[in-house]
C-alpha cells in the first residue's frame, strides 16, 4: 500500500485542528501566543514526517509516497558498528548530520512551548521517546530501516537544540539585566 505525503499532511492537520478546537471549546478561551507556540510543534512534526517516513529522491519534482508492508522488516540494533557502512563520504555526512540537524529544533522548541520541560533530561528524554516512536514506526514501511544509531544521533541533535536553547536564554537574561541597570 502507498500513501502520499499530501494525504498524510492532510490527516495530520485535520488532527491538529480537531485537537486544538476541541481544548479551546473547553478551555473557552484561545490564546494566540500559544496557539503560535503549537504551530511550530505542528511544524516540526510535519517536517519530521517528511524527513523520517518519505523517500528522499523527487521524482517530477514531487515527493514520493511511503510503502507500507508487514512482511519485511529491516532493523540494526547495534550501536555505531553500521553508521560508517556508505561507500561515499557525502552519504555518511547526509546520514550522520541530517539525523543530528532534524532533531536540533525539537530540543529548541519543547522548552519554550511547554515550560515543564525546561529540563536537561526531560528535553533530552522527550526527544529520546520521539526518536524511538518514530523508528520503531519506520518497521512498517519498505523503504525505511529502523537503526539505533538513528535514535542516538536524533538525541544528540535534540542535545544540541537545547543547548542553543539555554544559550539565548543565557543571553537574553544577561541582556535583560544589563538593560534594567
Amino acid at each position: 500500500m502507498a500513501v502520499s505525503f499530501s494525504a498524510v499532511v492532510a490527516v495530520i492537520t485535520v488532527l491538529w485542528v480537531i485537537g486544538r478546537v476541541i481544548i479551546a471549546l473547553l478551555s473557552k478561551k484561545i490564546v494566540y501566543k500559544r496557539e503560535l507556540q503549537l504551530l511550530l510543534i505542528y511544524m516540526c512534526i510535519i517536517g519530521l514526517t517528511r524527513l523520517t517516513f518519505f523517500p528522499f529522491h523527487l521524482v517530477n519534482g514531487k515527493i514520493q509516497p511511503m510503502t507500507v508492508t508487514f512482511s519485511e522488516y529491516r532493523f540494526n540494533l547495534a550501536p555505531l558498528v553500521h553508521l560508517f557502512d556508505y561507500t561515499a563520504r557525502s552519504d555518511l555526512l547526509l546520514n550522520v548530520i541530517g539525523n543530528c540537524v532534524m532533531f536540533i529544533p525539537i530540543g529548541f522548541i519543547l522548552p519554550i512551548v511547554y515550560k515543564e520541560l525546561n529540563r536537561f533530561y526531560k528535553v533530552l528524554l522527550t526527544g529520546f521517546l520521539l526518536s524511538f516512536s518514530i523508528e520503531i514506526t519506520q518497521l512498517i514501511f519498505t523503504d525505511r530501516m529502523c537503526d539505533v544509531d538513528d535514535l542516538i544521533l536524533n538525541t544528540v541533535g535534540c542535545f544540541i537544540g537545547y543547548g542553543v536553547y539555554c544559550i539565548v536564554v543565557t543571553l537574553t537574561k544577561s541582556e535583560k539585566s544589563r538593560t534594567n541597570n
